[in-house]
């Protein structure tokens, strides 16, 4: 949720308020990170794309699901999956490009 620097400012010392600096530069992964040491919200954590945030971690009560996208058609590892116990939650078609033709795409989610 974006917030105004009034409503910011009013909640910076509220416990219940979690806030990130969102960074993030496609062409330069660095970037954010510098941006962030240069200035931020007083209490603020850095969030990026690819880096989990310690205070998310705490607030859960499981780990979150183990995902997995599987190339279809292929018997042979949707079978493996479902073995090791993981469900079937989406399947998208023809999002993937493999061996020169375009094919669906299903993810497949263990709970932990």
């Amino acid at each position: 949720m974006l917030v105004s620097p009034a409503q910011l400012t009013d909640h910076l010392s509220d416990r219940m308020w979690v806030i990130f600096a969102r960074r993030h530069d496609l062409m330069d992964h660095a970037k954010g990170a510098r941006q962030y040491q240069e200035g931020h919200p007083p209490g603020a954590f850095l969030l990026r794309s690819k880096q989990s945030c310690p205070v998310l971690k705490n607030r859960h009560q499981r780990p979150p699901p183990v995902a997995h996208g599987v190339a279809r058609p292929n018997i042979a590892s949707v079978a493996l999956h479902e073995k090791l116990g993981f469900q079937k939650v989406a399947q998208f078609g023809t999002v993937g490009w493999k061996f020169g033709r375009w094919i669906d795409v299903g993810h497949w989610e263990l709970i932990l």
